[in-house]
C-alpha cells in the first residue's frame, strides 16, 4: 500500500528542514519548497538510513579524497554524480519507482584556481547523462549566479529526454569551460560551486549538497563506476548506506567509502566501465 504523510505533521516538520532549503533558488511557494525537500529527505533516509548532520558529500577539500587518479599539471579531477528525484512534483512518502542511480549527470570536473575571485576555470567532461530532462550549470560570477544557457543533452548531441552512456545510448563525452568563482577563501578548489540546474514544469531546480541534508549531488573520485541506469547504487556500492549515516566511515585502509576498483571487481551488470 502506498504510504502518505499527514499534512499536518509535514508542515510541523519545515521549520527542521530550512537549513536544508537551498535559498539562491527563484522564491516559490514556502510550502511547496519545504514539502519537496521534506519528502525527498524522508525518501532518501527510507531507502539509505539517517544521515550523518555532518555530512558534506564529498565536496570537502578535507572530506577524505585520498586516491587521485587523474592529475594533470594544473588541477586534480573530481566525478560528480547527481540524482534528479528531488524534483519530483508529486509528494508521497514512498519509494516506489525511484531508482537512486545517481547517474542522471555524470560529469568529470578539474578546477584551477585564478588571481582573482572569478577568474577560476572549471574543465568539465561531461560523461554521461541518465536523465530526462533539460539540465544546465550553473556559476558564480560577479554578476550573480549565471546559468550557462546549452542544455547538456544539446551538447552532447542528443534529445532532451535521451538517457546516453548510462546502458542504453550511447554518445561521445563533451568538454566545456566555465570561468567564475570556484575557489574557497583561500583560493583551495571548492567542487561544490560547479552548480547543476533542471527545468521542471517550467520552474528551475538546483542539485544540492548541503551539509546533513540528503544530497541531490555527489562527489567521487574519477575511477568511481557509475551506475548502469536504474541500478540503485548500494547495488554495486552497499557501503553507500553507511557512508551517509558516518561521513568518515572507511574501507580497505583509504579514506574512501567505496572500493579501489583496480584492487575490487564490481559486477559490470551494474555498473558502467
Amino acid at each position: 500500500m502506498k504510504k502518505t504523510f499527514p499534512a499536518l505533521a509535514a508542515l510541523v516538520a519545515l521549520a527542521a528542514l530550512a537549513s536544508c532549503t537551498n535559498e539562491e533558488k527563484d522564491e516559490p511557494a514556502v510550502e511547496d519548497e519545504a514539502l519537496r525537500e521534506y519528502y525527498y529527505t524522508a525518501n532518501f533516509e527510507q531507502t539509505f538510513g539517517s544521515i550523518d548532520p555532518n555530512h558534506d558529500w564529498g565536496f570537502s577539500s578535507s572530506s577524505g579524497q585520498s586516491r587521485a587518479t587523474e592529475v594533470t599539471t594544473t588541477a586534480n579531477y573530481r566525478r560528480i554524480l547527481a540524482e534528479d528525484l528531488s524534483v519530483a512534483s508529486n509528494y508521497s512518502l514512498t519509494t516506489s519507482g525511484s531508482d537512486w542511480d545517481f547517474n542522471d549527470l555524470v560529469i568529470d570536473v578539474a578546477i584551477i584556481p585564478g588571481s582573482a575571485t572569478y577568474d577560476d576555470k572549471a574543465l568539465i567532461n561531461i560523461k554521461a547523462l541518465g536523465g530526462t530532462l533539460p539540465i544546465y550549470l550553473t556559476y558564480e560570477t560577479g554578476m550573480g549566479v549565471e546559468k550557462r544557457t546549452d542544455e547538456l543533452h544539446s551538447i552532447m548531441g542528443v534529445s532532451t529526454g535521451t538517457m546516453v552512456n548510462t546502458g542504453r545510448a550511447t554518445a561521445a563525452e563533451q568538454a566545456l569551460t566555465l570561468v567564475g568563482n570556484f575557489t574557497d577563501n583561500a583560493k583551495n578548489p571548492d567542487y561544490n560551486k560547479v552548480g547543476i540546474l533542471i527545468t521542471n514544469n517550467s520552474r528551475d531546480y538546483s542539485l544540492d549538497a548541503n551539509t546533513g541534508c540528503a544530497p541531490s549531488k555527489i562527489c567521487v573520485e574519477t575511477d568511481f563506476a557509475w551506475c548502469r541506469e536504474g541500478v540503485k547504487i548500494t547495488d554495486p556500492y552497499p557501503t553507500f548506506s553507511s557512508w551517509v549515516s558516518d561521513h568518515l566511515f572507511t574501507i580497505d585502509g583509504t579514506l574512501l567509502w567505496y572500493p579501489n576498483p583496480s584492487e575490487t571487481a564490481i559486477d559490470p551488470s551494474y555498473v558502467m566501465q
